[in-house]
């Protein structure tokens, strides 16, 4: 059903646009459930618009029936679509008397960093890269598909680790910091690595036709769950960071991190990037699968080093000793040489 050319829907919009409904993609988010709600009633907004302004309270009526069928739509799910509407009925001047309470959704549990193993095990690579993008960072699902290869580019390309990236939330307009660690930066060269010639302005994750969608998400991480019977969402990943990280890290970069308000703390927390990084990696191993993260791989990087070092040092001896066998060979050749040419005189 196209309801975007409706004058009425246009008229909701531009409500929405002045804040009604707070961002892009909120208001993105009501008008496809406006739009599916309309589908499941069998009539257009325009036309429950006329119907509610002729009987409020019969129409209110009608949609507090509607919610409490049971079928196959969740609790929340209908919950949404009739915030959607109300949405739009406030827009086009009719205010609903009842309000429906928002349904309490059951508290998912912290990912299990061995079953968040083995479900992106079994991950495409786009969407491998995407989960742990998600788990590194903190950041939400919207926020990660708003990503410009830009974000990263520079640091991505010179292998700095950690890679630090500047944003502003579009849900809150908080610009902030967050991070991305070995482990993502590793998915992210094996997804990139097929999409040549990447400028700044590129979607990090795209599509065959631009900027990746969530539905193409959902749909492909749904197949994952229901192969490997492991329950995770993108979201997931933004629980996952706050709860993992709080044990290593101070509760103020983590917020910070994720984009949150930080209250009165925001005019006086300023870190630097250094220090961003410094912190970040102190904690990454409460993220990573490998046991140290960035800091083992600093730790072997270190060793590799110093093993070079010593080599260079004993290739140096070694030419020097060979220097002086040489020479002390060339002297004995030469004296053996005089001893013959004088045996010969002799003989």
């Amino acid at each position: 059903m196209d309801i975007e050319k409706e004058p009425t829907v246009e008229n909701w919009l531009a409500f929405a646009a002045q804040g009604g409904t707070g961002s892009k993609n909120t208001r993105k988010s009501y008008l496809r459930q406006l739009r599916a709600l309309c589908e499941e009633l069998g009539k257009g907004p325009s036309e429950l618009l006329e119907e509610a302004k002729q009987n409020q309270e019969a129409f209110e009526a009608k949609i507090a029936k509607w919610v409490s069928i049971e079928n196959n739509h969740s609790k929340v799910d209908k919950f949404c679509k009739y915030m959607a509407l109300r949405s739009y009925m406030r827009a086009n001047g009719v205010r609903f008397i009842h309000k429906m309470r928002k349904p309490v959704s059951p508290k998912r549990d912290c990912v299990d960093k061995r079953d968040l193993k083995l479900f992106l095990d079994n991950c495409p690579v786009k969407i491998r890269a995407f989960f742990l993008v998600a788990r590194d960072s903190g950041l939400a699902p919207v926020d990660i598909l708003n990503l410009k290869y830009g974000h990263i580019g520079k640091e991505f390309e010179k292998g700095t680790l950690p890679i630090i990236i500047k944003l502003i939330r579009e849900k809150s307009q908080i610009q902030f910091h967050t991070l991305l660690g070995r482990e993502s930066i590793e998915a992210l060269k094996v997804y990139l690595g097929s999409r040549k010639n990447l400028k700044d302005s590129d979607p990090l994750f795209a599509s065959f036709n631009g900027q990746l969608s969530y539905m193409a998400i959902r749909d492909s991480y749904k197949r994952v769950v229901k192969k490997t019977g492991i329950d995770i969402k993108p979201y997931d990943m933004r629980r996952f960071f706050s709860t993992m990280l709080r044990s290593k890290v101070n509760e103020l970069y983590v917020k910070y991190w994720q984009g949150h308000t930080l209250g009165v703390e925001t005019n006086y927390f300023n870190p630097t990037v250094e220090d961003q990084r410094q912190k970040y990696e102190e904690g990454y191993s409460a993220l990573a699968f490998s046991e140290n993260g960035n800091a083992r791989i600093t730790e072997i990087e270190d060793k590799v080093k110093q093993l070079e070092e010593e080599n260079n040092h004993l290739r140096g001896q070694l030419n020097e000793y060979s220097g002086d066998v040489k020479t002390r060979l060339e002297s004995l050749e030469k004296q053996r040489d005089e001893l013959m040419a004088f045996l010969k005189k002799k003989t």
